[in-house]
């Protein structure tokens, strides 16, 4: 795996592997993972991901993934679980231990979107935002309060984000 400062180097690289050795799976689907890692282009990584998902020697899980994502392409859980499929078979430690990161910023991401939606839900019923996660599970928005991935603690910051005490700045923060 490479950063997004060569990504597209990589991508050129890759093209060529692709072209010379088409019934190589590795090409495309690295294709796809630099397109939906660092380009964040889901709809060109999919098609990558799909034509890697044909070829013979491609894992199982990755062609059950694949289509589970072809049939929801704008849902970003969908995703998700492909790129997840992908870290568990992934062909070698190195790339494991690449993608570790980017897992575990997925389980923030859906951590962050249940604890929104039920944070909405809270303030539409009460009209003031609840003050920490318990009142979300004594409201029974949540089952429990959930672990934060980057294994430190949430809490609401000042303006009701969902923050962890671990990682200072996020994606949204400017």
């Amino acid at each position: 795996l490479v950063g997004w400062d060569r990504t597209l180097e990589a991508n050129r690289l890759l093209a060529k592997g692709r072209h010379r050795f088409p019934e190589t799976y590795k090409f495309p689907y690295y294709l796809g993972l630099n397109h939906f890692l660092w380009l964040h282009d889901r709809a060109k990584a999919i098609e990558y991901f799909s034509e890697a998902a044909k070829l013979r020697e491609t894992p199982e899980s990755w062609k059950k993934s694949v289509g589970r994502a072809l049939d929801k392409p704008d849902d970003p859980e969908s995703a998700f679980e492909l790129f997840l499929a992908f870290y568990a078979d992934a062909p070698n430690p190195e790339e494991r231990e690449a993608m570790e990161p980017l897992v575990v910023h997925g389980l923030f991401y859906r951590v962050v979107t249940a604890v929104n939606g039920a944070s909405q839900k809270f303030t539409e019923a009460r009209g003031s935002p609840p003050k920490d996660l318990g009142e979300l599970v004594s409201a029974h928005l949540l089952r429990s309060a959930p672990n934060d991935p980057y294994g430190g603690s949430l809490y609401f910051d000042d303006n009701g984000m969902i923050r962890s005490t671990v990682r200072p700045k996020y994606w949204w923060d400017k």
